[in-house]
């Protein structure tokens, strides 16, 4: 459409009228155009933010997910040292003062693994790896 509007007074089969017909069609392709290419840029503009979003919630689930992760792991370890005791004075075998009838045995194992749990518990709370939240 540019290039007969620019040819357009060499070229004697177009009527004057189509020539100004001719340039507004110009004049309104190189608007749309502009148009077009504004709203590309917001289309990408808004690509942008929609990404930067969901990078920012996904770094909070994954900070959530740390969180709890940390938690059932302070958990695990405190309750590790306490199957591995159960697990060896439960097995059928003959274990120290097994053979008395009184409860004394048994409740030095309760208190000893107190004992152990409470100890393990004010490590983990001076070092920080508990937290109330």
């Amino acid at each position: 459409v540019q290039s007969i509007c620019q040819r357009s007074a060499s070229l004697s089969f177009i009527r004057p009228n189509v020539v100004v017909f001719l340039r507004d069609v110009l004049d309104e392709l190189q608007n749309l155009q502009e148009r077009l290419s504004w709203t590309w840029e917001m289309l990408n503009t808004m690509q942008s933010n929609y990404m930067a979003v969901l990078s920012v919630e996904a770094a909070k689930q994954a900070n959530s997910m740390n969180s709890s992760m940390e938690k059932l792991s302070v958990v695990a370890t405190i309750m590790l040292p306490l199957g591995v005791i159960a697990s060896l004075w439960g097995m059928n075998v003959d274990v120290p003062g097994g053979a008395n009838n009184n409860l004394a045995w048994f409740v030095g194992i309760l208190v000893g693994m107190i004992v152990i749990v409470a100890v393990m518990y004010f490590y983990f709370k001076t070092r920080g790896w508990i937290r109330m939240s």
